[in-house]
């Protein structure tokens, strides 16, 4: 496994935290397994930080849920264009 933080829930959390930036680079040492499994993560990420009500949240608070859903939302653009690239014609 090469997972950063050592499993796939590590690696959305720390990609979430800007602690990891995800590349193709990062992702051409993994198999298709190990992306299925940190797409699945990152979705889940996702899910937990939309469910979060932000009514009663102040701005500053609303900033940084933002900028970790902007994170983890590219992570996932960039997740499947490697894996359309890896596909090929």
């Amino acid at each position: 496994m090469s997972f950063a933080g050592g499993s796939p829930w590590a690696m959305a959390r720390d990609i979430g935290a800007g602690f990891v930036l995800v590349t193709d680079r990062t992702l051409a040492r993994m198999s298709r397994h190990e992306i299925d499994k940190l797409s699945f993560e990152l979705e889940r990420c996702l899910r937990d930080l939309r469910s979060a009500p932000s009514a009663d949240l102040e701005t500053i608070e609303i900033q940084r849920r933002n900028r970790k859903m902007g994170k983890l939302m590219s992570a996932q653009r960039i997740l499947r264009a490697h894996l359309m690239k890896r596909k090929g014609p």
